[in-house]
This record gives C-alpha cells, sequence and structure tokens, in this order.
C-alpha cells in the first residue's frame, strides 16, 4: 500500500539491514560471553605462590580440571602436595551444612559418617542401589529431580563409610516428634536442653563442639560428639539465630532429635545467614566461633565466640552452661558466603590462644574478598581465584606447618578485554 505516512523502501531496507546488523553483533557477544563462562567458572586456576597479593586470571587459556579420582599435585618451594578425589552420590542442594563424624572403633578408625542439614534443592535421590535395575531407577529419577520444585528443606541426610567404602546412596534420618513439653538433660555432659523440631533453612553452618578437649571434661571416660548448627534463613528476609544441637550417637533407627540449650548467657549473634560456625579447641571453654554473615539489610562484621563452662551452685552441684561473648578484631571486615577454619591452637597454660584462617566471601553484592589470617592481617601467601560459597580445610604436616585446600565456590572473574 502507499500512502502519505508509509516509509520509502529505501527506509524499510535500511531498517532491515541495522537489525541484522546488530542481531550479528548480538550474537557475536553471547559466544564470547559463553567462551568466557566455560574458560573461566569450569577450569581450574588454583595456583600456590610465595607472592604477598592476590590476583585474578585474565587468561582463558588455563588447564582443565582434573577428572572424579584424579590425583591433584601442587607444589611450592621444595614441597609436594598430592590429593585424591573419588565422587559421592549427588547431594542436589545448596546452602546447606555438613559434618564428618567419626564412627569407627580402634579396628575401624577409618569408618565416618557425613550428616547434611537443612540446604535449598531438590534434594538426593533416596533409592535402594543394590542391583542393576535400581541402579537404572536412580538414574532416572536424578533426571527427573533436574525438573522438580526446589525449596529449603529440613531434612538431614546421612552417607556412612565403612572399610574405607562410601554408601551408594544417601539416607535420610527422620526427627522425632516433638511434643509441647519435653526438656531433656544430655546425661553425658550434664547441659539440660529441650527438645525441639529443625526448621526448614538454608545459608546456616555446622561444626562438631570439642566436648571432649575442656579442662573439666578429664572425668569422663567418653564423650559422644555433639553438632551444633546456628543460624540460616527460612526465607529471603527471615533470617533466624537458633543454637541447635544433635547427638549423632543417639540415632536410633534412622530417627535423630535436635535440642535448644537452655541456659545459655551472654549476647547472642543477631539473625544471619552466610556466616562461618567453625570449632575451636576448647581452651579456655572455647568451642565455637561465629564470623560475619548477613541480613535482610547489613552485612555484618561481628565475631561471636561460644564458650561452655562449669561452675558450682550453693549446693555444690555442678553446672553447666554454653555462653556467648563478642571480641573485637583489629582490622574486622564485613563479609558472607566466606569458610573459615581452625589453623592453630597453643597449649594450656601458654599463649592461649587459638588462630582461624577465614577465606573468601563477599562484602557487598558483588564485592569479593581475598585471604584473611586472624592473626595476621597485612600478608598472605596464597595466589588463587577470588570465590564464594566454598568451603576450605587445614591439615597439619608438623608442629610448624600446615596446608590449607579449598574446594569449589563460585568465582569472580575479569576478562581479558575488560567485558
Amino acid at each position: 500500500s502507499s500512502g502519505g505516512l508509509r516509509p520509502s523502501d529505501e527506509y524499510i531496507h535500511g531498517l532491515v539491514k541495522e537489525a541484522n546488523d546488530r542481531f550479528r553483533l548480538n550474537e557475536k557477544k553471547l559466544i564470547a560471553l559463553e567462551e568466557e563462562v566455560r574458560s573461566n567458572l569450569f577450569q581450574s586456576q588454583v595456583s600456590l605462590s610465595s607472592s604477598s597479593s592476590p590476583s585474578l586470571s585474565s587468561s582463558s587459556s588455563s588447564s582443565p580440571s582434573p577428572q572424579s579420582g584424579d590425583t591433584v599435585e601442587r607444589s611450592t618451594s621444595n614441597k609436594s602436595f598430592h590429593m585424591r578425589g573419588s565422587p559421592l552420590p549427588d547431594l542436589n542442594l545448596w546452602g546447606h551444612s555438613a559434618v564428618c563424624v567419626p564412627t569407627g572403633e580402634i579396628s575401624h578408625s577409618d569408618d565416618a559418617e557425613i550428616i547434611v542439614f537443612g540446604g535449598y534443592g531438590a534434594g538426593p535421590a533416596i533409592v535402594d542401589v543394590s542391583s542393576q535395575k535400581q541402579k537404572q531407577q536412580q538414574k532416572q529419577h536424578e533426571t527427573q529431580k533436574r525438573t522438580m520444585h526446589c525449596a529449603r528443606s529440613n531434612k538431614v541426610f546421612s552417607l556412612k563409610r565403612r572399610d574405607k567404602i562410601w554408601d551408594e546412596c544417601w539416607k535420610e534420618l527422620k526427627q522425632k516428634e516433638v511434643s509441647n513439653e519435653n526438656v531433656e538433660e544430655m546425661q553425658h555432659f550434664g547441659l539440660k536442653l529441650q527438645h525441639v523440631s529443625f526448621s526448614a533453612r538454608e545459608g546456616h553452618s555446622s561444626c562438631i563442639l570439642p566436648l571432649d578437649k575442656l579442662k573439666f571434661s578429664s572425668d569422663l571416660d567418653q564423650i559422644a560428639p555433639l553438632v551444633a548448627t546456628f543460624g540460616g534463613r527460612a526465607g529471603p528476609s527471615r533470617p533466624n539465630n537458633d543454637l541447635l544441637l544433635m547427638i549423632p550417637s543417639r540415632c536410633y533407627q534412622d530417627t535423630i532429635s535436635f535440642f535448644t540449650p537452655i541456659d545459655v548467657q551472654g549476647n547472642c549473634p543477631s539473625p544471619r545467614w552466610g556466616h562461618s560456625f567453625t570449632a575451636l579447641s576448647g581452651i579456655g571453654g572455647r568451642v565455637g566461633v561465629v564470623v560475619g554473615g548477613r541480613d535482610e539489610k547489613n552485612v555484618l562484621d561481628s565475631i561471636h565466640v561460644l564458650s561452655c563452662f562449669c561452675e558450682a551452685n550453693s549446693s555444690g552441684l555442678q553446672k553447666k552452661y554454653f555462653q556467648w561473648d563478642r571480641i573485637d578484631v583489629l582490622k574486622s571486615i564485613p563479609r558472607f558466603h566466606h569458610s573459615a577454619v581452625l589453623a592453630s591452637s597453643s597449649e594450656e597454660g601458654k599463649d592461649d590462644q587459638d588462630e582461624i584462617i577465614i577465606f573468601g566471601g563477599m562484602r557487598s553484592l558483588n564485592l569479593f574478598h581475598d585471604t584473611f589470617d586472624s592473626e595476621d592481617t597485612t600478608s598472605s601467601s596464597l595466589v588463587i581465584t577470588l570465590r564464594k560459597n566454598h568451603s576450605c580445610s587445614v591439615e597439619s604436616i608438623n608442629s610448624n606447618d600446615a596446608s590449607l585446600s579449598v574446594f569449589g565456590g563460585a568465582a569472580f572473574f575479569v576478562s581479558s578485554n575488560g567485558r
């Protein structure tokens, strides 16, 4: 058709050409973005160096990540470190917490149990994989889980290792029903607890409290491991500051119970998620430390130490209780989604100190942190890609040396051309 408001043919041809040119340009940008993501997020960029500052890799030619079961070797100076990884059944969760509890006797000292609490996602496949047909059912179930509805979880899962062989699938541990008035005293350590339920949450943190290392525990023959979980959030703006306790040895017929201590003194950390909760040495009564995190408005820089004390009352009976204390640290930095690990501790009566290493994390929605040592904030011996939602551990080599291992996480990268 023709008319005064109709653009000319030349204009329409030019408009189509311009649209096609922009489409091709956007396609090239998408391809370049995909290459950056593949080369920077899905390939190993970890290196050890004696440099004093962290660096970011801007090259897309890093070596590929080792496959499951391969041995990873890293060397610095004249020392070599060897690590071998083996795949475990898929968990299909993130934002959860986990602990590894020794379960073996002296003759089976390698036996252990991984216990996972809460998190966000669809969760692992819970099937019996004793036959080939059931293994196929598990694979189909895993495929279906990719399209299942994900949500915050109140479930607890367990994976055991017996005779150096891990189970082939996760097992769900059921929670014991909570009555309205059920106060139970933990007879093996004298802490008064109230039976509670573990509510759905993510962004919390768990550790095994070193009750056996406390000075007043020497008169006890054996203390069962006590797992403590702190904080997390039930929704986007619903953080909590619950301190929940669980005794793995009291798991009966795959049923567990959660408790909260009745006598807790001091200033409890404010509700938060994305923090770290790290077990300490037990020296001076210190059993755990909560570092950082965030709430619905702010990123937090606070550090709170959880201690367990014992004192005699007027009747001469011993009373055991927990106490929170906020401590001031030089150059304390707000951060969340970091990791922390106990690096070393002094013997009772000497320096009476615990040293923790706090690694990575975020101080805002788009700023990543480097390594931070609680004893020395001025130097670092690591050159590693900045990251969040990772984990780290320290392995002692001798009385003076140790190895820090960092696993996984979401990495921050800057491309070579500044995109």
